[in-house]
């Protein structure tokens, strides 16, 4: 689940063009024959539909429902398949600052998530290494860890 700040909203709002409650050029057939064919995933199931029927409430709910991996690798299909539009081919300074807002935001999506799962591999090591030492009853020490260092050495 990814938690954004409304500000940060509003930079997926300008990417994708979402203020009208449109995403891009799609329709809703081909939003949801990409979502389909790229992820797998019906992106008109209800999970996504509880604030409304439009492309750009879907894809929020679907931003705010899934997990950091999953909203990360989709908005960066979405903004390939923007830049594949003509009318968002033309180079400009505020395409670029919107680009670097947009690729800064996802980075840091992606970065919740590592975080987060790096924290959960932490907890599961300590809890197996503890559990093989009382397995093998071994004294869990520092003194103990000191010594058996040394003494490998």
């Amino acid at each position: 689940m990814v938690k954004l700040k409304h500000s940060d909203m509003r930079v997926f709002n300008d990417a994708f063009d979402m203020h009208s409650g449109y995403v891009l050029d799609f329709i809703d057939r081909t939003f949801a024959e990409f979502f389909e064919d790229e992820f797998s995933i019906k992106i008109y199931q209800e999970k996504y539909g509880l604030n409304g029927t439009s492309k750009a409430k879907h894809l929020r709910a679907f931003i705010a429902v899934e997990d950091a991996f999953t909203v990360a690798k989709v908005l960066r299909a979405l903004w390939q398949y923007r830049e594949s539009l003509p009318s968002y081919s033309q180079p400009s300074a505020e395409a670029d600052a919107l680009r670097t807002r947009f690729f800064d935001l996802v980075a840091r999506i992606e970065g919740s998530d590592a975080v987060a799962r790096t924290d959960r591999l932490h907890t599961y090591c300590m809890k197996k290494f503890a559990h093989l030492l009382d397995e093998r009853a071994f004294p869990r020490t520092v003194t103990t860890r000191c010594r058996a260092a040394s003494a490998s050495t």
